[in-house]
């Protein structure tokens, strides 16, 4: 599930513009999903213990689809939690799926999350808000700095419960289409071709600027 580290979104991530085939290896048509390694700042016991707070009409139509490695130590209490909070069928791990292979599951659900406290480039978000569908991610740097104005935040597991906000958002079509529609013009910011072009010149000029200083 590992992707490159080039910065920014690869072409192959936008859906948007027309029907993909629903993976086989989804067992159901609406979900929620995250994708993400297992690991304790990545949250997926919070998110599986606040999922379980949804209406029970909502979850049953909405299952947690939940995409990354399963051999981490962080999985096993996520098992285990599903079994305590007796969520086990509507929080599915799938575990690692190849990168390639990410584009339609992001573009199949209502609803894509993310909810890391720390990132240096938050790669999967920029990849999820292609998809054109919602997205709900942590408020933290650099989370809100990628996603603006255009995703559902929540500011702690902590604070207002992030179920609350989902709960919310699942049941008013409206938003969703709003926001999906607003996602698809943020990730423009994000391709290859553009953030290279960007990169690019900005060395350029730094470099003009730095022979000036010498010349001095």
């Amino acid at each position: 599930m590992r992707r490159n580290p080039v910065r920014g979104i690869s072409s192959m991530f936008r859906t948007h513009t027309g029907s993909t085939v629903c993976p086989d290896v989804l067992p159901v048509s609406e979900y929620i999903l995250y994708v993400s390694e297992f690991d304790v700042y990545k949250h997926h016991s919070e998110v599986v213990s606040d999922y379980a707070t949804l209406p029970q009409a909502l979850s049953e139509k909405n299952p947690l689809i939940l995409v990354g490695e399963t051999s981490l130590q962080e999985t096993k209490r996520v098992v285990s939690l599903n079994s305590t909070l007796g969520v086990e069928g509507r929080v599915l791990l799938l575990g690692a799926i190849p990168y390639k292979s990410l584009p339609p599951l992001y573009r199949h659900g209502p609803l894509n999350i993310f909810v890391s406290s720390c990132e240096n480039c938050p790669d999967t978000l920029l990849d999820a808000l292609v998809s054109g569908k919602s997205m709900f991610c942590s408020s933290m740097i650099p989370m809100s700095e990628f996603g603006e104005d255009v995703a559902l935040y929540f500011f702690s597991f902590d604070s207002k419960s992030p179920g609350s906000v989902r709960a919310e958002s699942l049941s008013t079509p409206e938003l969703l289409s709003k926001l999906s529609s607003a996602t698809v013009l943020q990730s423009d910011k994000f391709y290859w071709n553009s953030t290279s072009k960007k990169t690019r010149s900005g060395s350029l000029a730094l470099a003009k600027r730095s022979k000036k200083v010498v010349a001095r």
